[in-house]
């Protein structure tokens, strides 16, 4: 038998410890990968959650009101609704020779209905007029 001496055996348990460290190392990486994708799902629900919040208050603080059809106008924005038969338009504005007028209303046209409906936010007011 072979006695080895202590040079090698030294250089065996310190090539033994770096593969162990190396294990070790892929391992809390895998775990930390692991702990990110968690992480980040986590952020996502909590995300998904408050833009529902925002969606509830929105509908609540919104209604929808019948009139009667807008006021001819200007520089609107008129766009068929992409699931409904309806057609939305906002916006827009008047000009008399003196003074313009900007819009800052939203109407829905039913088609099947020939029906107008304006959104009025509760509280009053909208966003600022633009054009």
């Amino acid at each position: 038998m072979v006695r080895e001496n202590g040079h090698v055996r030294q250089k065996k348990r310190v090539m033994k410890t770096t593969k162990i460290n190396n294990k070790n190392l892929k391992i809390d990486a895998k775990n930390k990968a692991a702990s990110d994708r968690r992480e980040a799902v986590n952020e996502e629900e909590e995300l998904d959650n408050l833009l529902a919040e925002f969606q509830k208050a929105d509908i609540a603080e919104t209604k929808l009101v019948s009139c009667e059809r807008p006021s001819p106008r200007s520089l609107f924005s008129f766009v068929a609704h992409p699931i409904k038969d309806e057609l939305l338009l906002t916006g827009g504005e008047t000009f008399d020779g003196k003074h313009a007028t900007m819009f800052d209303d939203f109407f829905v046209y039913n088609i099947a209905k020939n029906d107008w409906k304006k959104y009025q936010p509760e509280g009053g007011s909208g966003p600022p007029p633009r054009s």
